[in-house]
């Protein structure tokens, strides 16, 4: 099983500053392992000037959600490209063929 709503927070915050950027873009990539699922997002976003300050709050609240639920994950941000945010998270122990 997958939580509900696990990928909402970091989809929504993707358009949220991409949308900034004068050619916005978010690109999503799913890949179901036999045992595991790497979902990675990637977005443009200002390298500075922007109005939308980034707390962490709903990265911190996603992994507190997959701790509480015993879920094996691993949340890995690339920070590296001026401009751009990437973020890959794995999941593992999943029944995805059900």
């Amino acid at each position: 099983f997958i939580l509900s709503l696990v990928f909402m927070s970091l989809i929504e915050n993707s358009i949220k500053f991409s949308s900034e950027c004068e050619q916005p873009y978010v690109d999503i990539h799913w890949k179901f392992m036999e045992d595991h699922l790497i979902f990675t997002i990637e977005n443009n976003c200002l390298a500075e000037g922007s109005f939308l300050e980034s707390t962490g709050l709903g990265l911190e609240n996603l992994r507190r959600r997959l701790i509480v639920s015993f879920v094996k994950h691993k949340i890995t941000i690339d920070k590296n490209v001026v401009g751009v945010f990437k973020l890959e998270l794995q999941l593992w122990k999943l029944n995805i063929n059900a």
